[in-house]
């Protein structure tokens, strides 16, 4: 009795590791599209660093590096036939891709500059902006009680221990 419960053990543990071991070569294995190019600026034609690109719908996405290249792989499933590019400063665009045709692509972004209306900073002594938060009290803060809830992180070493704490009633001892 003993030996068939042992032989069942064996088996069962077998097949549930070559069974997960195939799913993960099998996922290991699966064929990727690859869409690579180089993402410039459109009237300089410098290249862009820092780029982000994405799959229009999926949650698959990359960025360029500092050559303004990128590599973008594709699961089969996902069928989004444009990317998406954004970066700081410039218009976002999209950019319909080929599966059929491996060829790098280049990109341009067009530069988007926002006007905005003149600051003034002029300096102002500590004692002043004190007296001016001191004024402000009043409106800060409610004419009823209150309880506030805060969050620390502390960290405290004793000797060659490290210790943690968090939360806003732990102790460290």
């Amino acid at each position: 009795m003993k030996k068939y419960h042992l032989f069942t053990g064996s088996f069962f543990l077998t097949l549930l590791l070559w069974l997960f071991t195939s799913a993960v070569y099998s996922q290991a294995h699966e064929e990727y599209y690859t869409i690579s190019g180089v993402v410039k600026d459109q009237k300089s034609k410098k290249v862009l660093e820092n780029v982000n690109i994405s799959l229009t719908g999926y949650n698959t996405g990359t960025v360029t590096n500092k050559e303004g290249v990128f590599s973008l792989k594709i699961l089969p499933g996902q069928n989004s036939r444009t990317i998406e590019l954004s970066h700081l400063g410039y218009i976002s665009g999209q950019i319909e891709i080929d599966r059929e045709d491996p060829s790098d692509i280049e990109c341009y972004l067009i530069p988007n500059s926002i006007i905005l209306d003149a600051i003034t900073v002029s300096p102002v002594h500590a004692c002043e902006i004190v007296i001016q938060a001191m004024d402000k009290i009043e409106q800060s803060y409610p004419d009823f009680p209150i309880m506030l809830t805060g969050f620390y992180r502390e960290t405290v070493q004793k000797g060659k221990k490290i210790h943690q704490c968090f939360g806003s009633g732990d102790r460290c001892l």
